[in-house]
């Protein structure tokens, strides 16, 4: 079992009823549960002497979210290219964002790469200096998965460091200097967002893909081979991100690499489920109904059940908005959908103390209003960290 954040707050123990529990068993009752910061004490067991209680009538209480994948937390670091804030105030941000998102477990996801600025080598660990010294203030439990770009050189010694040092428990292999080249040759405007993001030059930007497109390949396979062995001998998890090929997962899957993040084709995500492979696809591509850049509709994997967990990516509002989505549109029902950001996710990454609701688990929950989908609180590691005024209104 994963350790839990080092979070602390003042103990109390509360009791929340509501005629709309979902525990993770594919069904919503009614009942009761009771739970303090140690973690869930009771559920629907009367003989329980919480100090505070309040019913939600309706209001559908569920397990935290447990993001695996997001990058807006870049935006929040750094809102415009080489524009950056206090890291410390910048996290405790995040913090709060994550918490008005539902969202109690979160994967930051930190560059290794080519690309520069916030996702260097250089970058990553100084970031991870940084969020070590700093994560305990924050309310969640957030963590950091590394995305290693496989076509860096002379890595594999220092991510190993890297990983060893900050106790990195999920890494994700990928390669985009392919993508690269073909923005540049045929899609010269998001090219140029691509380095803008990056806050460098199209130039700067160009030149890089070029040096990369001309080194040795055999170097960058035995390199991503030194660091995949690494990391299977400590038991860690290890993912590929943007598979375009059957022949790239299956090589990623040689590696010891069983999730399979935002495959790019259908094919792909069919020939990971062959395997008992965890599929990940974005939240934003649900909820905006496509994917940005023109690959596969996760709603189409969803339909097809070639998708096993939903991640924020780029924005956290996405998870629950897909949500909606995919019981309004009746691609799922509610209880299946919300395993997507819950049950899946925590299966996925072998936390066994949390995604259900369950005696002894975390105390990790979120309240939804059952008619708009808005989060009206979130509870994580036993302590409301977003409330909302309908949900003070039932504490009696």
């Amino acid at each position: 079992m994963k350790n839990s954040s080092s979070y602390q707050h003042e103990n109390r123990c509360y009791k929340i009823t509501s005629k709309n529990i979902y525990k993770g068993n594919s069904t919503l009752s009614s009942g009761h549960i009771v739970f303090d910061s140690s973690g869930i004490q009771a559920i629907d067991d009367d003989k329980s002497t919480p100090n505070i209680e309040l019913n939600i009538g309706d209001r559908l209480l569920l397990p935290g979210i447990i993001d695996l994948h997001g990058d807006s937390w870049e935006n929040t670091m750094m809102p415009r290219a080489n524009i950056y804030f206090d890291p410390k105030k910048s996290l405790l941000s995040l913090d709060k964002e994550l918490a008005c998102s539902g969202i109690t477990t979160a994967y930051l996801a930190q560059g290794y790469s080519w690309e520069g600025r916030t996702r260097s080598p250089e970058a990553a660990e100084n970031f991870l200096k940084l969020f070590s010294e700093y994560k305990h203030l924050m309310q969640a439990d957030v963590r950091v998965q590394i995305r290693l770009e496989t076509e860096l050189k002379n890595s594999a010694e220092k991510i190993c460091q890297l990983i060893s040092d900050h106790n990195i428990d999920y890494l994700a292999f990928n390669n985009h200097i392919p993508q690269a080249k073909h923005q540049r040759d045929k899609s010269p405007l998001d090219f140029a967002n691509w380095a803008e993001k990056r806050g460098i030059t199209v130039e700067e930007l160009s030149n890089i893909v070029d040096a990369y497109l001309d080194h040795d390949n055999k170097e960058t396979s035995i390199n991503t081979a030194k660091v995949a062995e690494f990391l299977k001998k400590r038991g860690l998890t290890i993912g590929s991100h943007d598979d375009k090929t059957i022949e790239t997962r299956q090589f990623y899957r040689s590696l010891g690499a069983d999730v399979c993040e935002f495959p790019v084709v259908k094919e792909v995500a069919a020939d990971a489920k062959k395997n008992n492979e965890t599929i990940i696809m974005g939240a934003p591509n649900v909820a905006r109904g496509g994917s940005h850049t023109n690959n596969i509709a996760a709603e189409e994997l969803i339909r097809e059940n070639l998708c096993d967990v939903l991640v924020s990516d780029y924005y956290l509002p996405a998870l629950i908005q897909a949500v909606e989505v995919i019981t309004k549109k009746e691609i799922m029902p509610f209880c299946e959908a919300w395993d997507l950001i819950s049950v899946n996710p925590a299966k996925a990454l072998g936390f066994f103390d949390r995604g259900v609701i369950k005696i002894g688990n975390r105390a990790d929950f979120v309240i939804v209003n059952p008619q708009t989908f808005e989060v009206e609180a979130t509870i994580s590691n036993g302590s409301f960290t977003y409330l909302r005024d309908s949900i003070i209104a039932c504490f009696h």
